[in-house]
């Protein structure tokens, strides 16, 4: 592979305003996770400033979601991971089940095996607790796909679902540019990520930029989101490494989970979880990599607004609806190996914010261990 990959983690040092939804006088943020493209424009803006040629960078480097840290590293769930509806424990056991059936393909991407497998995970779970009294119902039970989980301790624990980055609620008054004053009765509320708050992430890039982003951004202050000027949004990078956690060099991993499809499994496909949000049927021809021509199914549960911004012009781009991070995607294989690797580093990299893809099993063994 030509391409590496390196885990960030970052903490929050000031208030931290993303907007998810905007409409007059009302807004939300994002508090489950930070969206790739303000991470990737974030890190592009760092650099410029240092004198880094952005273009060297954009499509050379592809960012995930940043996803919360503070207890333990987070992943997107994937579709089909249930818990019942009162409870934020799920089953480490299934988990890692739901994982295995998926990607060694024993549940195959059709209808009628999806709906065995979901009906198999309810049964497994079986039981939810109302008031303390056992109840078996299936209307007890969830989906939890897309929101962030983590899992610590040993084979028995169980993995949890990471509470959101917690918020805080900020006060400002509008200043006039002319007087330096206040306006009289113009006051600004605002939601912010709160100062303390841990997150981490993942960059795909050349081994190039690799190289730059290591020497460049370690313990580099970065900043996102609104009222930079005012002194929020600063964001500090605390490490940059090629493993994850300190333990596993998710690079060697992917290269061994394509192997192994090639030279273990007669398999067509490769099973892949998106960590950032993925473009869907209908904007394939608006971005570089015409990526739905390999993909044979995908399964998703939720959706994500991906929004641009025109500086040039002080304008919104258009509003494309895609899906969400944890989706799950069955790309095709090409007729080998090498073929195969240099389509997949080209659909990493070749659509900035989106299409962050990783092999399921790889998935799994960064957030399960073992």
């Amino acid at each position: 592979m030509t391409v590496t990959f390196l885990h960030v983690n970052l903490v929050i040092e000031t208030p931290t305003i993303i907007v998810k939804e905007s409409i007059k006088n009302w807004y939300t943020v994002y508090t489950d996770y930070i969206p790739a493209r303000t991470f990737y424009g974030a890190i592009i803006t760092y650099l410029a400033k240092k004198g880094i040629d952005p273009l060297k960078i954009k499509y050379a480097m592809n960012v995930s979601d940043l996803y919360p840290a503070t207890y333990g590293y987070s992943l997107p769930a994937i579709p089909f991971v249930l818990t019942c509806k009162d409870k934020d424990h799920i089953k480490r056991d299934l988990l890692r089940e739901l994982i295995d059936k998926l990607h060694y393909e024993e549940v195959k991407p059709n209808t009628s095996d999806l709906e065995k497998l979901y009906r198999y995970l309810i049964e497994k779970i079986k039981t939810c607790k109302i008031n303390g009294y056992s109840i078996s119902s299936d209307y007890l039970i969830r989906s939890i796909a897309g929101k962030p989980i983590y899992c610590t301790g040993g084979e028995q624990d169980t993995c949890r679902i990471h509470k959101s980055i917690r918020t805080i609620v900020l006060e400002s008054v509008g200043v006039s540019p002319v007087t330096r004053g206040s306006y009289a009765g113009l006051v600004y509320t605002y939601e912010a990520l709160s100062p303390g708050s841990n997150v981490h992430g993942l960059i795909a890039c050349s081994e190039e930029v690799a190289e730059i982003l290591k020497n460049e951004l370690n313990n580099a202050l970065i900043y996102m989101g609104r009222g930079i000027s005012r002194g929020y949004g600063r964001v500090r990078i605390t490490s940059i490494s090629n493993r994850f956690a300190g333990k596993y060099d998710i690079r060697n991993l992917v290269e061994e989970s394509f192997r192994k499809i090639f030279s273990e499994y007669s398999r067509d496909n490769q099973v892949l979880v998106s960590l950032s949000p993925l473009v869907i049927k209908g904007y394939e021809d608006l971005f570089p990599a015409k990526s739905l021509e390999d993909f044979i199914k995908t399964i998703s549960l939720t959706t994500e607004l991906y929004i641009g911004w025109s500086k040039l012009y002080g304008i919104l781009k258009p509003i494309y609806n895609m899906l969400g991070h944890g989706s799950i995607i069955y790309m095709a294989l090409k007729k080998d190996y090498r073929e195969t690797i240099n389509r997949y580093e080209e659909i990493l990299l070749s659509n900035p914010g989106i299409n962050l893809l990783m092999p399921l099993d790889v998935y799994g063994k960064l957030l399960l261990g073992g």
